[in-house]
This record gives structure tokens, C-alpha cells and sequence, in this order.
């Protein structure tokens, strides 16, 4: 599955959502917000997913 499939999975984007402030959280990593990734990335089933916001 990759992210976006996994977004959409989820109910999609909201409005405020950015499209280009994407991270992945890997099982076991100490990083708070995760390393920046991109729509079409790969996920497994113990990735945490981050969506930024964007105001404009």
C-alpha cells in the first residue's frame, strides 16, 4: 500500500490538509515527526502517518 492509498483508505484529505508535507513514522523510531516522504511512498502496516496543514 502506499501513502495516498492509505489516505484515501482513510476518508482522504481535508481542506486544510498539504499535499507536500508528507512523513512516515517507521515501527521503533525515536522521531517525533518522522522523515519526509511522498504520496506514491511505500507503507507498511506499522508506519504512523503524518499529514501538515497548509492555510492558503
Amino acid at each position: 500500500m502506499t501513502f495516498q492509498q492509505a489516505v484515501q483508505k482513510a476518508g482522504g484529505f481535508s481542506d486544510l490538509a498539504s499535499r507536500s508535507k508528507l512523513y512516515v513514522n517507521k515501527a521503533g523510531s525515536t522521531s517525533e515527526k518522522g522523515d519526509k516522504t511522498t504520496l506514491s511512498h511505500k507503507i507498511k502496516p506499522s508506519d504512523t502517518l503524518f499529514v501538515g496543514e497548509s492555510f492558503f
